[in-house]
């Protein structure tokens, strides 16, 4: 029954062809600045890059009111419209000029939060850079093209900006005091990002009679999506804020513990990213077939996300609790002592982020049950707070770390209820599919512990060990013959055979 819903899914080749540029443009998104991260964490320190840490959490309170719940909505709304042109562009202009209001709304609200305080002289080009990121949310048209399923237009996108933004860095930052420079750089190309965009809406919008306008049904939804928006915020970001402000000991320290901790969150969120990649897809697609009243469609991509979520997580979890070390060691250099700690206790989130993701932007936001993702990410939000208020002036960022854990986990049990009430997943299914996953890894973890052990640190011990970490869990998986791992070898042949026959054909010709 398992295998079948899975070679069923994979049918679609839109949905194939969605999943590889989601994956190139979520990667590149981090990886090409990931590629600047050894030489920032060199040349500005655990320090600078603490500064760079707290004044961003500043600023991404005002991006998050800024963003409100457009993006998640939006891409649900532009989705349900299919190819209804007058349809979608209504949709699209109201939400991009709700959107842009209550952006200049935030960004004013920060300037004036600036002046009255006062950031300090050391810092307020730091901060003025930071707040152009607030403006970029104005102009993000990332939600539209996710719900058009266009998502080869936003990979070519990040590929231009991000390599752009590569060059910069190495150009313009070159000593500990460009900060500054660095956060400038960072936003003005997030910025051209979402600027670059508005050159691929011809042909897909048109411009509707302000008459014909309907901004006010848009509000509850939204402001409904706004709260978990909030509290996700709250946890994610509140973090950085909460070390500089309750970790005991001198603004130096205080900077080097944000420091640690930004750059094991950075690389937390990269690999994250191999985990969350197929929500954008899916959420699209399951809105569509909501739509139409495919509900069986709509069960067979959760089920299918529900064994990719459990398939890629277990080893990214595995491999981090090994592999942590020797990364911080030659990536980021000396003076991030305490950041492979941070990793390992932030690994739990590659589990717990994908299911939440399946739970809530494939199946509940589908559904229009946003009340029940407010709910979760409020009680997420409560304990993140409460744990950091109890851990942080005890162990400093290393409560963050835990904290963040046991919020995530709350929030997944809590969606992980509604979604089996609400008959989204079968729950026998659910722990079936985890077994083979959780045997692979186990003896994938006690292979690659073995090598480290015996290994110095280097950029080859953890390539080679990552490798051969990727080969036993995917032969181990094969050997049981696991039903997702025989599906994903026999979907990368027939990718292979289609490349090769193309271009055999070309050779004909």
């Amino acid at each position: 029954m398992l295998r079948g819903e899975l070679f069923d899914m994979s049918k679609s080749k839109t949905l194939t062809s969605n999943f590889i540029f989601s994956l190139i443009n979520q990667i590149l998104a981090i990886v090409l600045p990931l590629i600047t991260t050894p030489y920032v964490a060199r040349v500005l320190g655990a320090v600078g890059n603490g500064q760079y840490s707290y004044a961003y959490s500043i600023a991404q309170y005002f991006v998050i009111f800024a963003s409100l719940g457009f993006s998640s909505y939006g891409q649900r709304e532009i989705a349900k419209c299919d190819n209804d042109i007058k349809k979608r562009s209504c949709v699209f202009w109201e939400l991009f000029i709700l959107r842009f209001i209550v952006t200049l709304f935030s960004f004013a609200v920060f300037l004036i939060f600036g002046f009255s305080i006062g950031y300090g002289i050391s810092s307020w080009l730091l901060m003025f850079a930071v707040s152009i990121n607030i403006i970029s949310v104005a102009f993000d048209l990332s939600f539209f093209f996710q719900g058009m399923e266009e998502f080869k237009m936003l990979a070519i996108r990040t590929i231009i900006i991000r390599l752009i933004l590569v060059s910069l860095i190495f150009v313009f930052v070159r000593t500990a005091n460009d900060v500054w420079l660095y956060a400038l750089i960072s936003v003005l190309a997030s910025l051209g990002a979402n600027l670059v965009m508005f050159l691929s809406l011809r042909g897909r919008v048109v411009w509707p009679r302000w008459s014909n306008l309907q901004f006010k049904k848009h509000f509850k939804p939204v402001l409904l999506l706004f709260i978990p928006n909030i509290a996700i915020t709250l946890y994610s970001i509140l973090d950085k804020t909460m070390i500089n402000i309750l970790t005991n000991g001198t603004q130096e320290f205080k900077d080097y513990s944000n420091g640690c901790y930004e750059q094991a969150y950075k690389i937390n969120s990269l690999a994250l990213i191999f985990v969350t990649v197929i929500s954008s897809i899916f959420q699209s697609r399951n809105s569509i077939l909501h739509a139409k009243n495919d509900e069986e469609g709509v069960k067979r991509n959760v089920n299918f996300a529900i064994n990719y979520v459990w398939h890629v997580s277990v080893p990214l979890i595995f491999g981090f609790v090994v592999l942590s070390e020797n990364l911080t060691t030659w990536f980021f250099g000396p003076g991030y002592d305490d950041t492979p700690l941070l990793m390992i206790l932030m690994a739990p989130r590659f589990l717990f982020s994908g299911l939440i993701e399946i739970f809530t932007t494939q199946t509940l936001l589908v559904y229009n049950k946003e009340k029940y993702i407010s709910i979760s990410t409020r009680i997420a939000a409560v304990i993140n707070i409460c744990l950091n208020l109890i851990l942080i002036p005890f162990i400093g960022a290393v409560g963050a770390a835990i904290a963040t854990a046991v919020c995530e986990l709350a929030n997944c049990m809590f969606v992980f209820y509604i979604a089996k009430k609400e008959k989204y997943f079968n729950l026998k299914d659910f722990f079936k599919i985890s077994i083979k996953p959780l045997i692979s890894g186990l003896i994938m973890f006690a292979v690659i512990f073995i090598i480290q052990f015996y290994w110095n640190f280097s950029i080859l011990s953890f390539a080679v060990i990552m490798l051969v970490g990727i080969i036993v869990y995917s032969l181990t998986l094969l050997l049981m013959r696991d039903n997702f791992a025989i599906f994903v070898v026999q979907k990368f042949f027939i990718i292979l055979k289609k490349y090769f026959s193309s271009i055999k054909g070309r050779i004909k010709k």
